[in-house]
């Protein structure tokens, strides 16, 4: 199976890039159709490198990025060690709470890297999982997984007709589920 899968993708990922690259041209350039966030911050990270190294930095980005470094490792082990005090003393809804709302620092990175195409209808997926687990916990547990998966792959899939239909000379919407609009172009919803 794996096999399978992988000539697949040696297959058709080629492919898919080659539609990508006659539809859209300036792909991976920002404030484009099809902007390449990794490109943008790698760019940025070999114009510091040439550039002058750390001194081409702000002022107090060092700084910042030191503070950011340890928060990374504090944080953990303080939720590590307020989960092993409320443990040892049986307080199984606190500590239950503390585990679910404490912030990983990991998480709280992902919203830079992503942008807010993938990050905005996640976080609206984790609301509704949420009340979703509550409201009926047994149909939860069977499905949410599914669902989850198929609306991260449906985004990802929509890019294929979105291409063939640029490919034709259409003008095919931006996003099959949700899409974000300057306000001063469009003016009010109401």
């Amino acid at each position: 199976a794996q096999l399978v899968g992988f000539a697949f993708g040696c297959v058709c990922l080629p492919v898919v890039f080659f539609l990508f690259a006659n539809a859209a041209p300036d792909m991976g350039f920002p404030r484009t159709t099809y902007p390449n966030t990794y490109g943008t911050i790698y760019g940025a990270m070999a114009r510091l490198g040439v550039q002058g190294g750390f001194d081409a930095l702000p002022k107090h980005a060092l700084t910042g990025t030191y503070i950011i470094f340890v928060l990374s490792f504090l944080m953990p082990a303080a939720k590590l060690a307020v989960l092993n005090h409320l443990e040892k003393r049986e307080m199984t809804k606190a500590h239950d709470a503390v585990s679910f709302w404490w912030p990983a620092p990991m998480a709280m990175g992902i919203p830079f890297i992503a942008g807010t195409d993938w990050v905005v209808p996640t976080g609206i997926g984790l609301i509704i999982k949420l009340i979703w687990k509550r409201r009926n916990f047994q149909n939860h547990e069977d499905f949410h997984q599914v669902i989850a998966a198929a609306l991260l792959v449906g985004v990802g899939v929509w890019s294929i007709p979105a291409v063939l239909i640029s490919l034709a000379e259409g003008e095919a919407p931006e996003s099959l589920c949700i899409n974000f609009y300057d306000s001063n172009e469009y003016g009010p919803s109401y």
